[in-house]
């Protein structure tokens, strides 16, 4: 880098760092401990003593330790929401080429118990990979010479690994995060096996999370991309990080500390899909330290030119979840199959920040043991498809060997016959001594950690769904095209046919199949298809269906039914059905069901909520044991099995399979109703209040158009009965303290048109702005039964901005006005009857009589804070 360019760098990444980010939602905390050994006597406090000579892996067969080239580290990111009941996330990564299962319990163990809120699923260990380490996982099963690791050397790196994380917990601060993605030509792909060039770049993601003091400086940046950490391979017994070494040395000294007394930031690496990459400056035979170099700042580089774009700043919660899966290995006896392994265990950690991994706003890292090769990315990637910003690590927690596609085992095959006798073949797999791998690509891709669908797109997503029946009546498909399947208007809508004798049924179900141990799957339901309960008991007469469904196949399923306005449970286990009626379908209470295994009692349980958030159980079931769940398929299917005159639509939205619904959000935010920005992440088309007996008011005949700040309804002309139409928040929010203002910009028209605005515990619960008929008033809705205060006529100059406010010393609510927003005036308080921790916000209008003339009732700026 010309000393030019290197100050244009630092110019601009020191006006970066001015830029103060936004308020700060998370704390973080970085910690370092040296894993360096020692040499000899020359052993200080940042070495580990091991007392024996020591054997490094450089070479492949061993050399005893003879240099330090560069420090080896163990580093430890923690990061946690704000508020000392938020689960802590730790990122630890080490200098080390292996982990293996005890090492990793070792660690993980030692974390849990400096703080009760750790549990072992909220640690992720990423391995460097450098082969320039001490061995601290044993080879034992090959013929070849692969050092036996030193036992002081493997407990001083576990001592040192809980060292550091210890640190990263003691030095939490006020932090925000920011994700960037861009791309790195470090690795080149180094198989001979004609798929690529082995002396050209061969382009990897390069993804970065960057941890920000309220100031803005750096306090540390995670970085990730994929490539073989070798370049100092032939430097027998010398102990170095590799090329990490070098770009965590070059980028702390490119980033400039906005106080001196900050210091530089915190640089940790995790390694990505780089089971076939080698790096460029390896395969083109460059000297060992000189290619350390030349890559490493290559990479910093890279990392430092990517920050001076803008970043995703990130919110919401921090969730972590830990799967595994099995790889079939071949049952032939093979020379190097010493330990008569069947199989290659290989776990998956997932870690998420934010509430929906579809906005820009959160960031997923699906961390996956092994060296997976980079052939396997893409499909991988693409097994997320709502995962917005998605980063791959491999050589987390543990690596009990390579994972290529079948493509390279087939290659490897042609090519060398299996010799040596692994199915790590004769390219450049060959130090694991497994024996020939039996699996599919699919076997290791198949299953997804997550399933999230907002329907907000217009369009199915075929990665996600398929449109068909799991379910089965008599071992007989239900299927019928003539049922029609439609994703619009952010729902999923599925249109019964009237009218017809036989099975007539449709919806979707998902494509790949997902673990279900610990998890849920759930819908909110906004329209069933059939009517309230009639005095005619169902299945006495003919009804149409709504049908939410886990499981393996169409004899194995855990499922919600709704019919006739009442809900079932059912479990059909071995083709075997067991019913247990549930009693009648409320739109309200029962707005979203779920499915959920609970993992540590191994029950199944069938749980509705109003709002996402505070859960009832309805009914449970011990989990049979022949029910598996480790790939089981989610389904949404309605239809009839009787003629019906005029079935209605059955509307379902919000579908999740994982393992929780967010908890109420509490980051206050400004709605302005821009016509260029996407508002199906914040908000329904739909209405939470419910009309008399519960019926559901949803139109959606009635247009709602949103611009230039504004929310504009348009009711349906000379219409009787309930029709109304707007905008809802998806998620709930925390409304102890807080306050809702709505903006009247065009008040409704005469008599029988009016317009709500309303905090939502549930559709039987609220409190809410209503205008009509020249009349602005304060309704409470409580258990269903809605009290009216009329409080004064209408003023579209005063009352231009309404405001709900709960005032958390007293515990009363006000409704409040002004005429711009600063100065209020309050028209009515009363003591908080319901339940604010899970609200709900509701932008509505509508016609509960026939009104020639209705308007269109325009709401502009909408705030929580």
């Amino acid at each position: 880098m010309t000393l030019p360019t290197l100050w244009k760098y630092l110019v601009a990444f020191a006006v970066l760092g001015a830029l103060l980010p936004a308020q700060a939602q998370y704390s973080a905390g970085v910690g370092t401990a040296s894993i360096t050994p020692c040499i000899g006597s020359s052993c200080g406090t940042d070495t580990i003593d091991t007392g024996t000579d020591l054997v490094v892996t450089s070479g492949g067969n061993g050399a005893q330790v003879n240099a330090i080239h560069s420090p080896l580290l163990a580093r430890a990111l923690t990061v946690k929401l704000k508020g000392d009941s938020e689960p802590y996330q730790v990122f630890l990564t080490l200098d080390v080429l292996m982990l293996d299962a005890a090492l990793t319990k070792g660690i993980k163990d030692g974390i849990t118990k400096l703080n009760s809120k750790i549990e072992a699923r909220h640690i992720l260990i990423n391995a460097s990979h450098t082969h320039n380490a001490p061995s601290v996982v044993s080879l034992k099963r090959g013929p070849l010479n692969e050092p036996v690791p030193s036992e002081k050397y493997l407990k001083g790196v576990t001592v040192r690994a809980i060292a550091a994380a210890q640190a990263s917990l003691a030095n939490l601060q006020d932090a925000t995060l920011e994700y960037r993605t861009g791309t790195s030509r470090i690795a080149a792909y180094r198989r001979d096996d004609g798929k690529a060039g082995q002396t050209v770049p061969s382009p990897q993601r390069l993804d970065t999370l960057t941890v920000r003091r309220p100031d803005g400086s750096v306090l540390a940046i995670m970085a990730s991309t994929a490539c073989h950490t070798v370049t100092m391979y032939d430097a027998a017994g010398v102990v170095s990080a590799d090329f990490v070494g070098a770009m965590r040395d070059a980028l702390e000294g490119l980033i400039v500390p906005t106080q001196p007394a900050q210091g530089k930031p915190t640089v940790l690496f995790l390694q990505g899909f780089a089971g076939d990459l080698n790096p460029v400056t390896r395969q083109l035979g460059v000297h060992a330290d000189e290619a350390a170099l030349q890559t490493g700042t290559t990479l910093a580089d890279e990392i430092f030119r990517l920050h001076q774009a803008p970043g995703s700043v990130l919110s919401g919660p921090i969730a972590s979840e830990i799967t595994l899966a099995s790889l079939p290995l071949s049952p032939s006896t093979t020379t190097w199959a010493h330990d008569g392994r069947t199989a290659l265990e290989i776990g998956a950690q997932v870690v998420r920040i934010g509430s929906d991994p579809s906005l820009k706003s959160s960031w997923t890292l699906a961390a996956v043991a092994g060296e997976v090769v980079s052939e396997q990315r893409q499909a991988v990637r693409s097994r997320w498809p709502t995962a917005r910003n998605l980063t791959l690590a491999g050589y987390s927690n543990d690596i009990p060997g390579y994972v290529p596609t079948r493509r390279m085992i087939e290659s490897d095959r042609a090519a060398c016959g299996w010799s040596p006798s692994s199915y790590e073949g004769c390219f450049s797999f060959c130090l694991r001594y497994l024996p020939v791998g039996n699996w599919q690509d699919e076997q290791f891709q198949a299953n997804r950690g997550r399933l999230v669908d907002r329907f907000g797109d217009n369009a199915r997503d075929p990665d996600v769904w398929v449109v068909g029946t799991l379910s089965a009546v008599n071992g007989v498909s239900p299927y019928h095209p003539s049922v029609q399947v439609q994703e619009n208007l952010g729902s999923l809508s599925i249109t019964p046919v009237g009218g017809v004798y036989g099975l007539h049924y449709n919806g979707v179900v998902s494509t790949h199949s997902h673990d279900f141990t610990g998890r849920l799957f759930g819908v909110r339901v906004v329209q069933a298809p059939s009517l309230p309960p009639d005095p005619l008991p169902a299945p006495a007469k003919p009804t149409a269906e709504l049908v939410i469904s886990v499981g393996r196949d169409s004899a194995n399923l855990y499922r919600f039914n709704i019919q006739d306005g009442r809900l079932r449970a059912d479990a059909i286990v071995n083709g075997v059905p067991t019913y247990t009626q549930l009693g009648s379908f409320d739109p309200a209470a029962n707005r979203y069901l779920r499915i959920r295994h609970d993992a540590i009692r191994n029950l199944m349980l069938w749980e509705s909520s109003p709002n996402a958030v505070l859960w009832a159980t309805l009914t449970s079931r011990p989990r049979d044991l022949s029910f598996v769940l480790s790939a089981v398929r989610a389904e949404i299917i309605a239809g009839t099995y009787s003629p019906i005159a005029s079935p209605r639509v059955a509307v379902v939205d919000d579908a999740i399979l994982d393992t929780g619904y967010a908890a109420a959000q509490s980051s206050a935010f400004i709605e302005t109703f821009d016509a260029s920005v996407d508002e199906s992440p914040r908000w329904n088309e739909t209405v939470l209040s419910a009309g008399p007996t519960n019926a559901p008011l949803t139109d959606r005949v009635i247009v709602v158009a949103k611009g230039n700040g504004r929310l504009r309804i348009s009711p349906r002309v000379n219409v009787a009965g309930l029709h109304y139409n707007g905008f809802s928040t998806r998620d709930a929010y925390n409304f102890v303290g807080r306050q809702a203002i709505f903006e009247v910009v065009v008040p409704p028209g005469p008599t029988g048109t009016e317009m709500l605005g309303s905090v939502v515990a549930n559709g039987n619960n609220a409190y809410r702005f209503n205008v009509q008929a020249g009349v602005l008033r304060a309704d409470i809705v409580l258990a269903g039964s809605a009290s009216y205060f009329p409080l004064a006529p209408f003023n579209a100059s005063s009352h231009r901005f309404l405001r709900i406010r709960h005032d958390a010393p007293s515990d009363w609510i006000h409704w409040e006005v002004s005429a711009n927003g600063v100065t209020w005036s309050s028209l009515k308080s009363t003591p908080r009857t319901v339940d604010l921790a899970a609200v709900q916000f509701e932008l509505v209008a509508g016609t509960w009589a026939p009104v020639a003339q209705p308007g269109a009732p325009t709401f502009g700026v909408f705030e929580y804070r």
